[in-house]
C-alpha cells in the first residue's frame, strides 16, 4: 500500500510538471520576439522626444502614499497636492501654480511666475503681492516641470567633454540609456505595459568602487513612437524607483504624432527620505507650441503691491500701470535675505499638507512696510528729490575747488615773498 501511494504521488507530480511545461512552451511560443536592438530604440526615442523644443503642459500631482524614514512621526511630509500649468522653451517659462484641490478657481490660492530671459516676475494671490527681480530666480517648485521629471525628459548639465556634442545639456533618459559606459541587453520577448507591446532593455553598470552593479530597466513602446512606458532602477539588488504609465494619448507635433503619458505613477524607496508613491495626471500637452516675448510675461491683478528690485521702488499696480505711490526699497541685510530665501525653499519642498502649506512673501515686503503707505511719495517726487540732491552736491564741490585754489595762490605768494 505504501509503495502504491509513492507511485501515485510520483505520477501526479509528473503530470503536473508536464502540463506546466507544455503551457510554458506554448506561452513562450505565443509571445512575439524582440526585433529591435538598443541603438535603434535609442535613435527612435531621441528623434521623437528631443524634437520637442517648446511645450505647453498642464497637470495635477498627488502623493498617494508616504512613509517617512524609520517611520519617524516628526519627519515633515511632502506637499500632498499640486496643480500646475506651464509654457517653456528650455530657457524661458511662464507658470501658474496652486496647492488647492480646485485648481485656479480661487485667486487667493494662485501663484504665478514668469522668466523672459532677463527678468523674473512673481505673484502670490494669498497676499496680493508681487516681486520683480533681475535674472532667473525662484524656488525649485517654480522651475520644476514634473511632466519632464516623470518622463525622464528633464534636461541635465553635462561635463565639459560632452558640451561640444550636447551644448544644451542632455535629458535624464539620455544619461541613463545612451551615455553611460554600461552593458545593455534586450530581453528576448516583447512584454506588455498598459496594453502596449514593449521592448525591454536592461542596462547594468558599476559606479566607482561599488561591488554590486546598478541596473536600469526600460520598457519602450515601439508602436507608439518609442514612448517610455515603464522604468525601474535597482541598487544593491533592490528596486529603489519605478515609473509606470497607466494611460497614454497622442498629440500632434508639427504634423507628426507624439505619444505621451496621461496617467503615470512613481514609487521610490530611500532609507534617507522614506518611501513615497506619487501620481501625475496630464490634462494637456502641446509640443512645439508657438511662443513669443509676451508668452513669458503677465500683468498683475488689480491693486497688487509690487516690490520692483530692478528699479529699486515699490508701488501699487493694476492693468500694467502704476496707480499708486512709490517708496524706495531699503537695502536688506544679505544674511536676512539668505535666511528668508532658505525658509521659502523649505516651505516649497517640504510642507505638511495642501491646506497647511502657505507661500511666504516675508522676504520682500512686511506688514510694517505696508502700513507706511501714508508716508510714501510719488514717482515724480522721487525724481525731483534726486535732482535737488545732485545740485547740492555740485555746489559743495564748487566751494571745495575754489577754497583749494585760494590756498594754493596764498601759499605761492607767501613763498615768493
Amino acid at each position: 500500500m505504501k509503495e502504491y501511494h509513492i507511485l501515485n504521488n510520483f505520477l501526479v507530480s509528473a503530470i503536473v510538471i508536464g502540463i506546466t511545461g507544455i503551457y510554458a512552451i506554448g506561452g513562450t511560443a505565443d509571445r512575439p520576439e524582440s526585433f529591435l536592438d538598443c541603438d535603434a530604440l535609442y535613435a527612435g526615442w531621441e528623434s521623437t522626444y528631443r524634437s520637442v523644443k517648446t511645450m505647453r503642459v498642464s497637470y495635477s500631482y498627488r502623493v498617494v502614499d508616504y512613509k517617512p524614514p524609520n517611520n519617524d512621526p516628526n519627519w515633515p511630509a511632502p506637499v500632498m497636492y499640486e496643480r500646475a500649468e506651464r509654457v517653456e522653451d528650455g530657457k524661458r517659462y511662464h507658470m501658474r501654480y496652486s496647492l488647492a484641490e480646485d485648481g485656479f478657481d480661487r485667486p487667493e490660492s494662485l501663484m504665478e511666475q514668469a522668466f523672459d530671459g532677463k527678468i523674473t516676475r512673481e505673484y502670490w494671490g494669498s497676499t496680493n503681492h508681487a516681486v520683480i527681480k533681475t535674472g532667473l530666480t525662484g524656488r525649485s517648485v517654480e522651475q520644476m516641470n514634473r511632466f519632464k521629471d516623470f518622463t525622464l525628459t528633464k534636461l541635465l548639465e553635462v561635463p565639459d567633454y560632452f558640451k561640444e556634442k550636447y551644448p544644451n545639456g542632455v535629458t535624464m533618459f539620455d544619461e541613463l540609456f545612451g551615455l553611460l559606459k554600461s552593458t545593455k541587453n534586450i530581453r528576448p520577448y516583447i512584454e506588455t505595459v498598459a496594453g502596449e507591446p514593449c521592448h525591454v532593455v536592461e542596462i547594468t553598470y558599476i559606479r566607482g568602487q561599488q561591488s554590486e552593479p546598478e541596473k536600469d530597466i526600460f520598457w519602450i513602446a515601439h508602436d507608439k513612437g518609442m514612448c517610455l512606458m515603464k522604468y525601474q532602477r535597482y541598487e544593491n539588488n533592490k528596486m529603489t524607483r519605478e515609473n509606470e504609465v497607466e494611460q497614454i494619448a497622442m498629440a500632434d507635433m508639427d504634423g507628426t504624432a507624439i505619444w505621451y503619458p496621461v496617467k503615470i505613477r512613481r514609487h521610490e524607496e530611500s532609507e534617507y527620505n522614506g518611501n513615497i508613491t506619487e501620481e501625475l495626471i496630464v490634462k494637456q500637452f502641446v509640443p512645439n507650441v508657438k511662443v513669443d516675448e509676451n508668452t513669458f510675461r503677465f500683468d498683475f491683478p488689480p491693486d497688487t503691491w509690487v516690490v520692483d528690485r530692478v528699479v529699486g521702488l515699490s508701488y501699487t499696480m493694476s492693468g500694467g500701470e502704476v496707480i499708486g505711490y512709490t517708496t524706495r526699497i531699503k537695502e536688506l541685510d544679505p544674511r536676512k535675505e539668505d535666511a528668508a530665501e532658505k525658509t521659502n525653499n523649505d516651505t516649497a519642498n517640504i510642507g505638511k499638507t495642501s491646506a497647511e502649506v502657505k507661500v511666504s512673501s516675508t522676504a520682500d515686503v512686511t506688514d510694517d512696510q505696508k502700513k507706511k503707505e501714508k508716508g510714501r511719495i510719488p514717482i515724480g517726487s522721487v525724481a525731483k528729490e534726486d535732482k535737488i540732491l545732485g545740485v547740492k552736491i555740485l555746489a559743495v564741490l564748487g566751494v571745495v575747488i575754489l577754497a583749494t585754489f585760494g590756498l594754493l595762490f596764498w601759499y605761492k605768494r607767501s613763498a615768493s615773498s
